[in-house]
């Protein structure tokens, strides 16, 4: 149930506004008009207090709901029944506007796709679970494929974790030491007439750069630059591309991309979704759109009679023990199951890129930094040196 900013005045002719829950703008008339208030415009807004719902409480949700339907509990029941369990203020408010539109007579699918909490695939699961009755085992497998996807999400913050740290400290120290403690001792190396080593005087020039006003231009012509990249990269389909060029990360990108894709895909099949609409459902979970584009080209040849294994050959997207797999399951019939343990050898093969990348990314970025900071001490210490050779 949307939220609405509204204004609107009272019998005694005092304007009045706030944010109300409402079905619809007559639904919020109709509220208005029992607290004597007439309304005279108001627009959607979310809530102030508004947050995500994480992953791990849908998997709780999906799992709960599932061991609840296959008990027997009817699904408006069982959702009001998890609704009042939950603490978050907002997926307890979704879960009671499903529950009402599902004791109403609509379906769970329609009724969570409204909700515009889930992503398509677990809408189209969903539904394909309630049209084979077999709706308990499609919340399972949801359930599934939701904490897969939570646990890739947690592995790549862990791997990507230290190192932001580490280096985020690093420029805040070296911050600090620029703009703190090197402008007294530039004073001082000039006083003394001593000619300074390179490193010394380009350590001083950055610092100079970056207290004085040239220094805030620049950072504000990176800022621009940065936003105005943003800009490019939303609006050109091919800097999702030079994106999987990167080295590394772009193959890394690649390949979960394709795992998910696949994974989504092979469980809607599993779920006896047509193999095409399964394919375009699955491509919502893609956000690159290069991507999105190949896989297109993929449901199009699909739906021109070419076989999924053929297509995913052809495409390049994936290499051949996938290609192998999916034919085995063309083969025996069993195409979903098969096209998702395809997708599990993606999973397992990006865990081990991710392990590789950990390793040897946080002890790279360890020496990097600690020639950085030797850097800088060399910098600041070796005139000093140099001056009281002088002196005495």
């Amino acid at each position: 149930m949307p939220y609405f900013k509204w204004k609107g005045v009272n019998l005694c002719g005092d304007i009045q506004h706030g944010v109300l829950r409402a079905r619809s703008l007559l639904d919020l008339d109709e509220q208005l008009l029992r607290k004597e208030i007439g309304l005279m415009r108001a627009q959607l807004k979310k809530p102030i207090f508004f947050s995500r719902v994480s992953l791990s409480m849908q998997v709780t949700f999906f799992r709960q709901l599932a061991i609840l339907v296959n008990a027997g509990v009817y699904i408006d029941r069982a959702i009001s029944l998890l609704a009042k369990q939950t603490t978050h203020r907002v997926f307890r408010e979704l879960l009671e506007d499903v529950s009402a539109d599902v004791q109403h007579g609509a379906s769970l699918g329609q009724s969570l796709k409204s909700a515009q909490l889930f992503d398509l695939i677990v809408i189209q699961m969903i539904q394909a679970g309630q049209d084979a009755g077999k709706l308990p085992q499609a919340l399972e497998m949801i359930s599934d494929y939701v904490e897969s996807k939570e646990q890739f999400y947690k592995k790549l913050r862990s791997a990507a974790l230290i190192p932001t740290i580490t280096f985020a400290a690093f420029i805040i120290i070296a911050l600090f030491i620029m703009v703190s403690i090197v402008p007294p001792l530039s004073a001082l190396f000039s006083s003394s007439g001593q000619e300074l080593p390179k490193l010394t005087h380009c350590m001083l020039q950055i610092s100079t750069l970056l207290t004085s006003i040239n220094g805030f231009v620049l950072l504000a012509g990176i800022g621009a630059a940065f936003f105005i990249f943003r800009l490019l990269t939303k609006r050109f389909v091919m800097s999702d591309r030079i994106v999987l060029v990167v080295p590394i990360f772009g193959q890394l990108m690649k390949d979960s991309s394709a795992a998910y894709y696949l994974y989504a895909a092979g469980l809607l099949i599993y779920g006896r979704v047509n193999v095409v609409q399964a394919l375009n459902v699955a491509r919502s979970s893609i956000k690159n759109r290069w991507l999105s584009q190949q896989f297109s080209v993929l449901e199009s040849m699909v739906d021109r009679g070419v076989a999924l294994s053929q297509s995913l050959e052809e495409i390049g997207l994936v290499g051949p023990d996938v290609c192998g797999m999916v034919m085995v399951g063309e083969q025996a019939g069993n195409m979903g199951f098969m096209v998702m343990r395809a997708a599990d050898l993606y999973k397992q093969r990006i865990n081990r890129k991710l392990l590789i990348i950990s390793s040897l990314v946080q002890p790279i970025l360890m020496i990097v930094l600690a020639l950085l900071i030797l850097g800088l001490i060399l910098a600041v210490y070796m005139p000093l040196f140099n001056l009281s050779s002088v002196i005495t």
